[in-house]
């Protein structure tokens, strides 16, 4: 996971896994949950995050960023196979979904 610092620059902050859920009022998903657990904290507190689905951008070939209350974060996935298949699974409810 990366944090955009104040000079908007992408600063690494952590490595683990995430786990992704769709976030659904009266049967619309409104909103993306991510549930990251890092090797630095274990697995017994992972640190979530809801993004609206606006929020969710692929960036660049393995990046995915997303905002959770105004912050703003990067997750940079191993290779490009991964990320493409996030996006897939997150493109048919955000299509505002863009490519940089």
């Amino acid at each position: 996971q990366h944090v955009k610092t104040k000079a908007d620059v992408w600063k690494p902050s952590r490595v683990g896994y995430t786990d992704i859920f769709s976030q659904e009022y009266k049967g619309i998903v409104v909103a993306i949950k991510f549930v990251i657990c890092s090797d630095a904290e274990g697995t017994l507190y992972p640190r979530e995050y809801n993004s609206r689905l606006h929020d969710v951008k692929r960036l660049g070939r393995t990046g995915l960023s997303f905002t959770d209350k105004k912050e703003a974060y990067l997750l940079e996935f191993k290779n490009q196979d991964v990320v493409d298949h996030v996006h897939k699974l997150i493109l048919p409810f955000n299509t505002s979904w863009q490519s940089n």
